[in-house]
């Protein structure tokens, strides 16, 4: 990718020092929102129960602005954005907007006053056209003749020639665009993108820079929120990380680059799992499309959706049963993505199926047999580890599996996974049948065994206390695509209940 930055009008659209210690003393709390400012928070936070997402940050940005903000999973990111359009209320602190208090405002309200929202996953109407899409938007705000303004709309994001063709039918680099002209349409005085290129080529990447640029250079100011640090360079020279829902640092690119702490809680972090722009199917149907998602070393991760959104695809294309149509799969540092299921295996990848695939003719002590063997590279086998926390499948080292419960073959199948001491452990549905005793004890065994022996969990499940139980964050799934990702804090029973099957 080019060093080189779009052009922007930094001297017409970016008051100098723009960002750049935002933090205010008491004293000017009671005197309002900058002057200088498009947006401000003062004091914002918000708790879920007893968990802290956002806590006490104060951030403003000027007008004409262009700022990323970046941070690990889980810093709070996409909560502050949801904060700023009012899909979240605040627990505390307040939200100036354009020199108005806007704290109490709905979301409707927001977007009438000049807030515009693209969230990570293209949420347009795929049945539709490109055009009726915008005219969609723009019936939030207008009733009247759209046509002239659909026309700009689409010809500001280079989609004019996709008028009447079905958003379906759309790449997924033209949908993102598509979603972006449609908050563009309603004239946004801020516009808030969250991880608008996650997905794309290289070449749909550039094109999203230079729409980024272009409507940074008609006046509108813009928060970015991103993962990948080169395009953060690309497109933005002030830059906000965050950390454990606190403003951690401020600066331009550079200094936030070269600054040792946030290298260290952000830039040089340890990923264990990573898949891009991942697509699997079955013959030439896709199932999952344009998957992206990170996993640290140690996380415990949940994947959430209903049935037939394509969780159990994206296992087992991680796990190496399915290939995947494009994409990548890294895994400790190593592009895995042509590996065989057996290599995957031996590199430290554990996988429990939905279907237990205990064998049920062999005995407790000969299935766990077969776990030693998979891993044939392991230095340690965990039988003591296993027999401490599931002792039942050593009273019963003889019994056929066959004659087990379901859920003393649930604990025989992660007993068996966990022997030969993976550093990746997939979980596909493990409460799924099982008594609700047993779903107690492994929602409260895998993080203490993921602590204890610093191994990296990711599992699917539909069980509402198990994902509030084991997760430290989710990735939601809805029609083969990450629609949302979801800090610990956010997985409440009503959140989590629009993503999953009644």
């Amino acid at each position: 990718m080019s060093d080189t930055k779009p052009t922007t009008s930094t001297e017409d659209s970016k008051p100098s020092g723009s960002g750049l210690n935002v933090r205010k003393t008491p004293a000017n709390y009671a005197t309002g929102p900058d002057t200088d400012t498009i947006l401000q928070t003062k004091g914002l936070a918000k708790k879920f129960g007893g968990l802290t997402a956002i806590d006490d940050v104060d951030f403003a940005i000027n007008e004409g602005e262009l700022r990323c903000l970046i941070g690990p999973n889980g810093a709070g990111k996409s909560t502050l954005l949801k904060l700023i359009t009012g899909r979240h209320e605040a627990t505390a602190g307040d939200i100036y907007f354009d020199g108005t208090e806007i704290t109490d405002l709905d979301s409707h309200e927001r977007v009438r006053s000049g807030i515009g929202i693209k969230f990570q996953a293209p949420a347009v109407f795929e049945s539709l056209s490109a055009g009726e899409n915008v005219r969609m938007a723009l019936q939030r705000t207008d009733n009247g003749d759209l046509s002239d303004a659909i026309t700009s709309a689409l010809d500001r994001i280079d989609l004019l020639q996709q008028r009447d063709t079905v958003a379906s039918d759309l790449s997924h680099g033209q949908q993102q665009r598509l979603e972006i002209g449609m908050a563009v349409a309603l004239s946004p005085s801020l516009l808030l993108l969250d991880e608008p290129v996650a997905g794309l080529s290289i070449e749909e990447r550039e094109e999203i820079a230079s729409l980024i640029a272009e409507l940074n250079d008609d006046g509108i100011s813009l928060i970015v929120i991103e993962h990948d640090i080169d395009f953060v360079d690309r497109i933005a020279d002030q830059v906000t990380v965050l950390s454990q829902g606190e403003i951690f640092r401020e600066g331009d690119i550079e200094e936030i680059r070269n600054d040792q702490e946030v290298r260290r809680i952000y830039l040089g972090g340890e990923w264990m799992l990573t898949c891009q722009n991942l697509t699997v199917g079955y013959g030439s149907t896709p199932i999952i499309r344009d998957v992206d998602l990170r996993i640290n070393e140690g996380e415990i991760v949940g994947v959430i959706g209903k049935n037939g959104v394509g969780k159990t695809t994206l296992m087992k294309s991680l796990v190496g049963l399915l290939e995947p149509s494009t994409g990548i799969i890294e895994y400790d540092g190593a592009d895995i993505t042509s590996w065989a299921a057996n290599e995957r295996a031996r590199g430290g990848i554990g996988y429990i199926p939905q279907s237990r695939d205990v064998f049920p003719d062999l005995t407790v002590e000969q299935n766990l047999l077969i776990g030693e063997t998979v891993n044939e590279d392991v230095e340690e086998l965990l039988y003591d580890t296993v027999y401490d926390y599931f002792p039942i499948l050593e009273e019963r080292a003889e019994q056929r599996a066959g004659s087990m419960s379901g859920g003393e073959q649930q604990m025989l199948a992660i007993g068996r996974a966990l022997v030969g001491n993976p550093d990746l452990l997939l979980l596909d549905e493990p409460s799924e049948g099982i008594q609700p005793s047993i779903v107690k004890q492994i929602q409260r065994d895998i993080p203490k065994i993921s602590d204890e022996l610093g191994m990296t969990v990711l599992f699917v499940e539909q069980n509402l206390g198990v994902i509030q139980e084991m997760s430290e964050r989710c990735y939601a799934i809805d029609r083969g695509e990450i629609v949302d990702e979801l800090e610990a804090s956010e997985l409440t029973d009503d959140t989590l209940a629009q993503f999953l099957a009644v």
